[in-house]
């Protein structure tokens, strides 16, 4: 088996995702392969530099793109430049081998050989299946990574909001230690503490601890009929602030008897 200086072994993933390659980094040589008929002709014609220059030919279609090589001039002259033959022995040695069916043209006339063309086979079909069978792999992790993104995302969102909601939850409630007046029915402190104090809240004027059982003080003497008055005045209405004075019944003021002047008539 004769190689180049490349070589085929198998490729890792990040090559492997490279441009696909159409040339091959070796060849079959069969070990009498200088016993073919026409091998011996090219033998007997040029002797062992003619089957030396062969093979080299033969590594350079296999290493050319699609197994192919242009023979214009130009081509000629590199090609001898890199055996260190002259370009008359090359063109000789080409077309010996043409008649006698080592090499051949293809339709853009270009030389290739269609033995070396079918040996090379089941080296592409392993490659175009080892780069498909990558594709699918890729394939399957971008599936796997973005549905374990999509899910992770949707439970981190799903955490924060349940984070969010716990701190409203405990920032709109009245500490356990706040003192409320004994007259005041459950449906007064769940009406102060989920109504006022969230509203409060939404509109970004937490109330200190203070302010609230001062607020609460304010409110004790208040029926539950006006103080959920009281609240939702000011919640209808956007203050800031409680008005429980406009909720309590004004207590009459007891107006003092005139007292009777009597006039004194000095003596």
């Amino acid at each position: 088996m004769a190689r180049s200086g490349r070589f085929d072994y198998p490729l890792p993933p990040s090559i492997m995702a490279r441009p696909s390659l159409n040339n091959a980094g070796y060849f079959y040589h069969s070990a009498n392969f200088r016993n073919d008929r026409r091998v011996k002709a090219i033998r007997a014609r040029f002797g062992m530099a003619g089957y030396g220059l062969l093979l080299m030919l033969m590594e350079a279609l296999t290493d050319a793109d699609n197994t192919e090589l242009a023979t214009d001039d130009m081509e000629l002259e590199l090609l001898a430049g890199d055996f260190g033959v002259s370009v008359t022995e090359i063109d000789s040695l080409l077309q010996i081998c043409e008649k006698i069916g080592l090499f051949c043209r293809n339709e853009a006339g270009n030389l290739t050989s269609i033995e070396l063309k079918e040996s090379l086979r089941s080296v592409f079909e392993k490659r175009n299946r080892s780069r498909e069978a990558f594709e699918k792999r890729k394939q399957a992790v971008s599936v796997t990574e973005t549905t374990i993104s999509v899910t992770e995302t949707a439970r981190i969102e799903e955490n924060r909001i349940e984070e969010k909601e716990k701190k409203r939850k405990s920032a709109v409630r009245a500490p356990v230690d706040f003192v409320f007046p004994a007259s005041w029915s459950k449906t007064m402190i769940d009406a102060y503490q989920n109504e006022w104090l969230e509203f409060r809240q939404k509109k970004r004027e937490k109330l200190l601890p203070e302010s609230i059982q001062k607020q609460i003080d304010k409110l004790a003497d208040l029926t539950e009929k006006q103080l959920i008055d009281c609240l939702n005045n000011s919640i209808c209405n956007g203050y800031s602030g409680l008005f429980p004075e406009k909720f309590t019944p004004v207590k009459p003021i007891q107006q003092s008897r005139p007292v009777a002047k009597h006039n004194v008539v000095p003596d």
